[in-house]
């Protein structure tokens, strides 16, 4: 409710300097369309710069407006992001806990949350989502 100084901004409305930018790199282009944002505010953070949230303006971002369609997908590069970050900036341990949680905690969460609302077509992109998790599992560690 107050403008300040934070640590992260969402990435749908993200106004960096070119200064930055450029000093950083830009954007870790493994990250596709999630987690991206959060590394980026990161790495500033650890270069010293500040980022300021401006509660005085307002935007609406209709999440998952660009993936509606692809939402097996959309779950994917998510869950692969979250890893990726991990493994980037935590450890080897953490990011390997990590991809255990989703794979034996959040994926039966999913999978039993849709299978008791009767949403079949979340199942079956819970399925997908998961299994192409799955195939790309060695990425975030390589």
């Amino acid at each position: 409710s107050k403008t300040q100084i934070v640590q992260q901004v969402p990435g749908a409305f993200f106004l960096v300097r070119r200064e930055v930018f450029a000093q950083l790199g830009g954007f870790d282009e493994r990250f596709f369309m999630y987690y991206e944002d959060v590394d980026f505010s990161f790495r500033a953070y650890a270069n010293g710069w500040k980022t300021l949230y401006l509660a005085d303006i307002a935007v609406f971002h209709q999440g998952g407006g660009s993936t509606q369609s692809i939402s097996d997908q959309r779950l994917f590069y998510s869950l692969r992001s979250r890893v990726l970050y991990m493994r980037k900036h935590g450890n080897i341990a953490q990011a390997v806990f990590l991809t255990l949680g989703i794979l034996l905690l959040e994926f039966w969460a999913r999978f039993f949350k849709a299978l008791f609302q009767g949403d079949f077509h979340q199942i079956g992109t819970t399925l997908k989502a998961y299994l192409l998790f799955l195939t790309h599992i060695k990425e975030p560690f390589a």
